[in-house]
Order: C-alpha cells, then sequence, then structure tokens
C-alpha cells in the first residue's frame, strides 16, 4: 500500500467509513471505498416574522464561522470531522470548493472568522484567493493547507496575507493549535 493510499485509508476511517483492497496476481487489484452517508433535511425557509427569526438565531448561534476552501471532497470531509469533535466551541463549517468561491462567500458572509484555504484549487488558487479575501476583510484570519512544502511556496503565503501554513497530510493537532491561536478554542 503506497503512502496515497495509507492516507485514504486513515481519511476513511476517520469519517467512518473505509478502504478495502482485494489483489488478485496477474489479475490486478480492485479498491473499494465504503463512506457513511446521512443526507441533511433540506429547509425552505419562507417569510417568517421577526420575533421568530430572532428566536431561530439564537438556537442557531455559534461561537465561529470556519470556511474551508477545499476542491477536494475527502480532504473536506476530514477537516470538517476533525473540527466538529475536536473544537470546544460550536463551530459552523463552510465549504467553497475553489478560489472564487471562497472569496465570494467571503465578500456575502462577513460572520467567517477563519479560512482554511487550500493552494490548489481551479478557477483561482489559493494566493490569488488569499489576497482578494484580504482586500475584503484585512483581519479574517487564512491559514494554508498544502501539500507544497518549500521556503518559496511559505514565502508566496505571506506575501499573499496568510496568516499561517500547515502542511498535507494535516496533522490533527497542528491543525487545532494553529485555529487556535486565532479563535482562542480554549484547546
Amino acid at each position: 500500500m503506497g503512502l496515497g493510499l495509507a492516507i485514504a485509508k486513515e481519511h476513511a476511517e476517520i469519517i467512518g467509513g473505509k478502504l478495502m483492497l482485494d489483489s488478485e496476481l496477474g489479475k490486478g487489484s480492485k479498491f473499494s471505498l465504503i463512506l457513511p452517508y446521512q443526507p441533511k433535511e433540506a429547509v425552505l425557509v419562507k417569510d417568517v416574522n421577526v420575533s421568530q427569526k430572532n428566536k431561530e438565531n439564537s438556537e442557531n448561534m455559534h461561537d465561529c464561522t470556519i470556511l474551508v476552501a477545499e476542491d477536494d471532497t475527502t480532504n473536506f470531509l476530514y477537516l470538517q470531522a476533525i473540527l466538529t469533535t475536536e473544537l470546544k466551541k460550536r463551530c459552523n463549517i463552510l465549504h467553497a470548493m475553489d478560489g472564487r468561491e471562497a472569496v465570494n462567500m467571503c465578500k456575502n458572509n462577513k460572520d467567517i472568522d477563519l479560512v482554511l484555504m487550500d493552494i490548489k484549487m481551479p478557477y483561482m488558487n489559493g494566493y490569488e484567493a488569499t489576497n482578494e479575501i484580504k482586500k475584503i476583510n484585512p483581519n479574517i484570519a487564512i491559514i494554508v493547507q498544502t501539500a507544497y512544502v518549500t521556503e518559496e511556496e511559505m514565502k508566496k503565503a505571506k506575501e499573499a496575507g496568510c496568516d499561517g501554513f500547515i502542511t498535507k497530510p494535516i496533522d490533527e493537532n497542528e491543525l487545532l493549535n494553529s485555529i487556535g491561536e486565532y479563535l482562542k478554542t480554549g484547546q
């Protein structure tokens, strides 16, 4: 099993899934990924009076909002599992599939406290997205997450306005410590 498969297996197990291998000499290998799936109920919002809105807002209030800008769904699910399980605060986790979507979400949602930013994404990379987000809100904390760990990449991240830098595969403790620096999560 190569390093990529070991990481995939670990990610699958963290979110309650399994990665299985069936191999026959001379015939090849078959990999199966089984993941738990529980669809969320869709909530349709119609005209709601102000007092009901205030009640719902207080019930659904979160201590923090974290945007995860990550084009790989498995990586997002892994990060989401860590964040929802380990953070002591109640955090609202948002997901952007690319840099452009991350910028738009930050533009339209002033409650975002922190962004976990992947670098290699379609349409707009993480550096460009960080630069645009910092123009909108220079106080938002942005932590880069990347598999490309070089001095040049770290320099690019700083120049773009990133506040922190963590490497993939993501170490849970490193992730939580980095987030804790910016959110004061009580970790």
